[in-house]
């Protein structure tokens, strides 16, 4: 079998609010894709939900290869790895998962929903918005677990070399870590 060369990030947000037929509609035309896919779930997936949140964790775990918090994929040498921050926060069990799927890795995207919020997208936010959704600084701190993302990112021998993230509704590009 051929290995595959490309791939799809869906970060997060591909349901507005959860209905059982719009899972069966969504699941039936991810089956399709003819090529491997990475989904991190967003806040509309997970928040507006019906359901608490571990019932609607396990109702889209067939979609994140069994694990909600954290998923990988590989293209060559480049790792695809997606975190669940769709409830303002880093989980703790999410964080160690992260740090060994960083582990070995020369070359790494992080995918999640939430934006980080640096300096230049607080000020795009709040001129765009009037608000500054993303995690950590000036944006939402549910808790302080977005430093340790920011530590990993900034870390001199950080694997991570691009954050793509959803949620913020326009384009939007920082610089993380050393340029």
């Amino acid at each position: 079998m051929k290995k595959p060369t490309t791939s799809i990030v869906f970060t997060g947000d591909i349901l507005d609010f959860f209905t059982d037929s719009a899972m069966e509609f969504l699941t039936a035309q991810l089956n399709r894709l003819p090529i491997p896919y990475l989904f991190v779930m967003g806040n509309h997936d997970s928040i507006f939900a019906p359901t608490g949140e571990e019932k609607t964790r396990q109702r889209f775990a067939h979609l994140c290869g069994g694990n909600t918090e954290v998923q990988k994929f590989k293209l060559g040498e480049l790792a695809f790895i997606g975190i669940d921050n769709a409830r303002d926060r880093y989980t703790e069990s999410g964080l160690r998962q992260l740090l060994a799927a960083l582990e070995g890795e020369k070359y790494a995207i992080l995918c999640q929903h939430i934006p980080l919020s640096t300096p230049e997208y607080h000020v795009d936010a709040m001129e765009k918005a009037n608000r500054d959704l993303g995690l950590g600084g000036d944006g939402v701190c549910v808790d302080d677990s977005w430093k340790v993302v920011i530590g990993l990112i900034e870390a001199e021998d950080s694997p991570v070399k691009a954050l793509f993230c959803g949620d913020c509704h326009r384009d939007h590009q920082s610089m993380l870590g050393k340029a």
